[in-house]
């Protein structure tokens, strides 16, 4: 019986005799695993020498494998980059994640207890909030994008989802809210976006300097040929001069524009083949 015992235990006989109490590992003849508790007593006979050594064992395979794998997501609720936050149905916060602080500047002490109220910015009607609790009472998750407050007063984005969660009845006994910080995303996104009407707004300068460096050549060749036909010291040889001033003035400005434009104006220019 000894050595068909030793066999079925992950541990030798003589430490949980000496043990009298705790926790090992079986095998079963067909290679499955146990999870056992177990007690060892000694027993004295009555009236004679003899002892009867007794050990009961308490099959706890199903409580270790649930608890081994609620390790296991606690370990992976904790390394997630996403904040979780888990409330009971009164929205009493009872479960905060590492990334949850590291976002939030607040610790888990601080907000147990509290509700995610205190994460409020103001920045959402009261519309807002009745959309999501109206979600969650039929049972259903809301996402949405929250603009929060961190410890330190400053906002940031986060798109959350929240959940949840029923009991066997199908009351609801918990909340769960699942979100990132894009708080970063929109700046970029805000940014391409202002990119992209400063390229809308340099394709249009530069159609309107194109257009206008048209009708610049224009002014600056009948100010050229009038120029030509009027007497030097005249007042309006004077006056053609001031047009001609202007006109180069202007040469710059569309210049300037098809820079901003990025665009390249036509100079034409001699060239001796």
């Amino acid at each position: 019986a000894g050595s068909t015992l030793s066999r079925f235990l992950a541990v030798p006989f003589d430490a949980i005799r000496e043990k009298h109490s705790g926790e090992t590992m079986g095998r079963t003849l067909d290679g499955r695993v146990l999870y056992l508790e177990y007690a060892f007593r000694t027993f004295d006979i009555p009236h004679t020498k003899m002892q009867v050594q007794m050990i009961a064992f308490r099959d706890i395979t199903a409580r270790r494998l649930a608890e081994m794998e609620r390790n296991r997501l606690h370990a992976a609720i904790e390394q997630v980059a996403e904040s979780i936050i888990i409330t009971d149905a009164d929205q009493h916060i009872l479960y905060v994640n590492p990334a949850f602080c590291e976002m939030t500047g607040y610790q888990m002490d601080e907000v147990s207890g509290k509700t995610p109220s205190l994460l409020t910015s103001g920045k959402h009607d009261d519309v807002f909030y009745r959309s999501m609790w109206a979600a969650l009472h039929r049972g259903e998750s809301w996402q949405a994008r929250f603009t929060n407050q961190r410890k330190n007063g400053s906002l940031y984005e986060m798109q959350a989802t929240v959940s949840p969660i029923l009991d066997d009845s199908g009351k609801i006994v918990n909340y769960v809210s699942v979100g990132r910080d894009i708080t970063r995303e929109i700046q970029l996104e805000q940014r391409y976006r202002q990119s992209q009407k400063m390229e809308a707004v340099g394709q249009l300068a530069g159609g309107v300097a194109h257009d206008f460096n048209n009708l610049l050549q224009a002014i600056r060749g009948y100010n050229e040929m009038a120029m030509m036909q009027a007497v030097p010291d005249s007042d309006i040889y004077q006056d053609l001069r001031e047009v001609a001033k202007a006109a180069d003035r202007a040469a710059n400005l569309v210049r300037q524009l098809l820079a901003f434009s990025r665009s390249e104006a036509m100079r034409c220019e001699e060239l001796d083949l």
